[in-house]
């Protein structure tokens, strides 16, 4: 029995006949990578991605990147998948990427920010570095700053606060006193009030101190209105002592 070998040089041959040859199979290979690649961009595989800017801030103060302090902000989504990632710059700007890819695909995101500061070590070893942002924001299991991102550009400003809190012994709120001469108790009761000439609720003073009743002198606060202000203080007793004793001098 004579065996019989057959080279086929038209190995890219279907049974129809529709691939003349190899060169034609792969010329149409091509052409279909190229065709899904077009309609990938065109359509959006996988969703088309967003893209996220903003910038960043402390305390109403820029966050700022440098050599010293690196500022870094991630978006986790919600539902899963790769995070998205960028590096604040020295005016506390940030523009997120994917990996390599600028952007990230529409959603609802779980933000954080942690800003590290380096310092050089004493010894000339490994620097020493800590954590200048509150560690509410630095954890995705305890911040609370939330996203959601559009399709298309989206810009997500984020002022953080350190949360710092000043101890003190005493609180003094300079809020003024508005004074309000029928207030004054031994001043409300009797023929007094009804003698006294008041107006926005100052008496009513000649150059001397002495109100509308003769014999009765009023300084201090009370007298600010038609003294100024300086004699609202206690370094004023002085003057007005000197200014009320002269007018109760013998002529």
């Amino acid at each position: 029995m004579k065996m019989r070998t057959v080279a086929r040089a038209d190995c890219g041959r279907t049974k129809g006949g529709f691939f003349e040859d190899r060169q034609t199979w792969w010329e149409f290979v091509g052409r279909l990578r190229f065709s899904l690649l077009v309609f990938c961009v065109i359509s959006g595989c996988g969703g088309a991605p967003a893209s996220v800017s903003g910038k960043l801030t402390l305390d109403g103060k820029t966050l700022a990147g440098s050599n010293q302090v690196r500022v870094t902000i991630m978006f986790y989504p919600e539902a899963g998948g790769a995070p998205a990632g960028a590096v604040a710059d020295e005016q506390g700007r940030y523009q997120l990427a994917t990996g390599a890819q600028v952007g990230l695909a529409p959603g609802k995101y779980i933000v954080i920010v942690a800003a590290t500061e380096s310092a050089p070590a004493a010894t000339g070893g490994i620097p020493n570095k800590r954590i200048i942002t509150p560690t509410e924001y630095t954890d995705p299991k305890k911040t609370k700053l939330r996203a959601e991102v559009q399709p298309g550009g989206n810009t997500f400003d984020f002022d953080l606060t350190s949360g710092a809190k000043l101890r003190a012994d005493h609180v003094i709120l300079a809020t003024g006193y508005k004074v309000d001469i029928h207030r004054v108790p031994f001043l409300a009761t009797g023929p007094v009030r009804a003698r006294l000439e008041v107006r926005n609720g100052f008496p009513v003073l000649d150059e001397h101190f002495q109100t509308s009743i003769p014999g009765l002198f009023i300084t201090s606060m009370a007298a600010t209105q038609d003294f100024g202000p300086f004699f609202g203080f206690t370094v004023s007793a002085r003057a007005s002592a000197l200014t009320i004793g002269h007018s109760l001098r013998p002529a």
